[in-house]
């Protein structure tokens, strides 16, 4: 169970004993995203920075993936690695702060999903925990959703056939294996010409047959934008 049922009295206790150390400072902003307590993390994402408790790598491979994230775009993170510094890139740089940056492991928490859910703009009936909570967002936000590289490949597989690469992270988009388009010309794509383009970008002239002729999804980048 993350976070475990001690674990904030426990990281209290431990900053209170030894507020120098920096290894501390990560899991302080974790646990005020955990509570929604935007004033802690902006606290804590400054001490970060100011004692340069970040490798500069993850802070640059950090500023990499917001770049790689359509605007007002939700993106799941892994854990500590990768969730502090895009964290701090947003809060201390003002990079990228229209991105919903969601740390898989707090799904786990009813409150922290409640919110999340809330943040996203997402309608209906908060969903349970794990994949199935981005699944939910797909259906019940208009904001894209992406997945970070760092990812359990458990993540990965719940969408299979849906995940279009945009740099340092993925997109989920459409099911090929289910979805029926249509070129221009009238002719239906290939699989093969669909799979081609999902990985090099050059089949812009999708359309959605339901769209009855209107384009509906162009694909550029391997990524999918409406």
């Amino acid at each position: 169970e993350f976070p475990s049922p001690t674990a904030t009295a426990d990281l209290d206790a431990a900053y209170a004993m030894a507020p120098e150390r920096s290894e501390l400072l990560a899991p302080m902003l974790t646990q005020a995203m955990r509570e929604g307590d935007a004033k802690a993390q902006a606290k804590w994402s400054a001490e970060l920075e100011r004692r340069n408790a970040i490798a500069p790598p993850l802070l640059t491979a950090a500023s990499d993936v917001l770049l790689c994230i359509g605007p007002n775009g939700i993106l799941f993170t892994n854990g500590d690695m990768d969730t502090q510094p895009a964290v701090v890139r947003q809060l201390e740089h003002n990079q990228r702060p229209d991105v919903l940056v969601v740390d898989r492991r707090l799904v786990a928490d009813a409150g922290y999903r409640a919110r999340t859910w809330a943040q996203a703009g997402a309608e209906g009936t908060v969903p349970g925990a794990g994949p199935a909570f981005a699944q939910a967002l797909l259906k019940a936000t208009q904001r894209p959703v992406y997945l970070a590289l760092s990812l359990d490949p458990n993540w990965f597989a719940a969408f299979k056939g849906r995940l279009h690469a945009t740099g340092s992270a993925f997109r989920i988009g459409y099911d090929f294996s289910t979805a029926n388009f249509v070129d221009y010309d009238g002719t239906t794509p290939t699989r093969a010409a669909i799979t081609m383009a999902t990985g090099q970008g050059i089949f812009g002239n999708a359309l959605n047959r339901s769209g009855n002729g209107l384009p509906r999804q162009t694909i550029l980048g391997g990524d999918m934008f409406g």
